[in-house]
């Protein structure tokens, strides 16, 4: 957790990047005919990632 929680510190665009390639591999997933759609699971990815600790989004990103 302690190593989360450094990354976090120095990296957050990891996360941000990291929920966009998590959310779009799971959205094209589809479980008994039924796809949630790669919108959803991006969203759904990054509030589950949120939850790992207190982000602070950089300046240019914010921008952007």
């Amino acid at each position: 957790m302690h190593t989360i929680q450094w990354i976090v510190s120095t990296a957050p665009e990891i996360f941000l990047l990291l929920s966009i390639a998590i959310g779009t591999i799971l959205g094209r997933l589809k479980f008994f005919g039924f796809a949630i759609g790669t919108t959803a699971c991006i969203l759904i990815v990054a509030v589950i990632l949120g939850q790992l600790g207190a982000f602070t989004i950089p300046a240019l990103f914010k921008s952007v």
